[in-house]
C-alpha cells in the first residue's frame, strides 16, 4: 500500500514490499528480499560541486542500485544511486530500521547494519561485517572481512579483516 516502484525495476520472486515504499526506476532487486516500510531506494545521493560564485550545483547520479538476494532491510532505510556505476548490497545482507547506504557502496554478503547506522559515499564492507548501533563510516573507507565496528564508532580509517574498530574516532583494536 502506497508504495511506488519506478521503471525499468526487476524485482526477484518471493521478494516482499512494505508500505511505502520507493524503489526509483533503473533499480534491480533479487529473489527473497524483504523491504519495510518507508524504504527509499535509488534516489540521487549527497553529492554537490560548486561553481565560480561557490554556488553549489548537484552532481548527477547517473548510476544504479542493485541489490541480491536474500537480502532485508529494515524501516526508513535509504541506500542511494550510484554517481556512475552502480551501489551494491550483496546476498544475506541484514539491515535494521534507519540505516543509510550512500551513493557507490559496497555491502559484503552476509553483512548485518544495526539501527541508525551510516555509509558514506564509496565505502567498501567484506563479506560477513558487523556494524553497531549508530556507527558512521567516513567516505572511501573499507572495512575487511569479518571485521566488526562498535556502537557508535566513527570510523575515518580504513579497518582490516578480522579486527574490531571502537570508539570517536575509531580505534583498531584486537581480533574480532
Amino acid at each position: 500500500a502506497g508504495s511506488v516502484i519506478g521503471e525499468r525495476v526487476r524485482i526477484g520472486a518471493d521478494t516482499v514490499i512494505g508500505k511505502h515504499v520507493v524503489v526509483e526506476n533503473d533499480v534491480t532487486i533479487g529473489a527473497g528480499c524483504v523491504l519495510r516500510s518507508h524504504t527509499v531506494i535509488g534516489d540521487r545521493g549527497f553529492g554537490f560541486t560548486v561553481d565560480e560564485h561557490k554556488i553549489p550545483i548537484p552532481f548527477p547520479h547517473l548510476g544504479t542500485v542493485v541489490i541480491e538476494d536474500h537480502v532485508e532491510l529494515g524501516a526508513h532505510n535509504t541506500v542511494a544511486r550510484a554517481a556512475l556505476d552502480a551501489t551494491r548490497i550483496a546476498e544475506y545482507v541484514k539491515t535494521d530500521d534507519h540505516v543509510h547506504i550512500a551513493h557507490n557502496c559496497s555491502v559484503g554478503a552476509r553483512t548485518f547494519i544495526a539501527a541508525g547506522a551510516v555509509l558514506s559515499g564509496s565505502v567498501s564492507l567484506g563479506e560477513d561485517v558487523w556494524i553497531g548501533p549508530n556507527a558512521t563510516i567516513a567516505d572511501y573507507v573499507s572495512v575487511g572481512p569479518n571485521a566488526r565496528i562498535g556502537i557508535g564508532a566513527v570510523v575515518l580509517k580504513s579497518v582490516p579483516a578480522e579486527k574490531t574498530a571502537i570508539g570517536n574516532p575509531a580505534r583498531v583494536t584486537g581480533k574480532r
